[in-house]
């Protein structure tokens, strides 16, 4: 997730899938391999590290969007798979 987010221009926008403190590596892992095994396209899916208040998180993205708008379309169209974790829009500068 390093090389993408360091390649994803600032206004680019995505579907906020999942975050959690990286003591908690271990749900990103199962939200993986659930996915992987749903039939997601894995090509869309992205996990990244940031830090919050200085702890360590890991972050489970999907998709690419020039816009907010078309992030919200393309949630409204997610399989239900990725819709559990209420899922919302965010822009790739307010990973920075």
């Amino acid at each position: 997730g390093h090389a993408w987010l360091k390649h994803l221009p600032d206004d680019r926008w995505f579907i906020q899938l999942f975050a959690t403190d990286a003591s908690r590596h271990a749900e990103v892992e199962s939200l993986l391999r659930r996915l992987s095994s749903s039939g997601v396209e894995m090509s869309n899916i992205h996990v990244y590290y940031s830090e919050l208040s200085g702890k360590p998180r890991y972050g489970v993205t999907y998709g690419n969007y020039a816009t907010s708008g078309a992030a919200s379309v393309a949630m409204r169209g997610l399989p239900q798979i990725l819709r559990v974790n209420k899922p919302y829009p965010r822009q790739a500068v307010r990973l920075r």
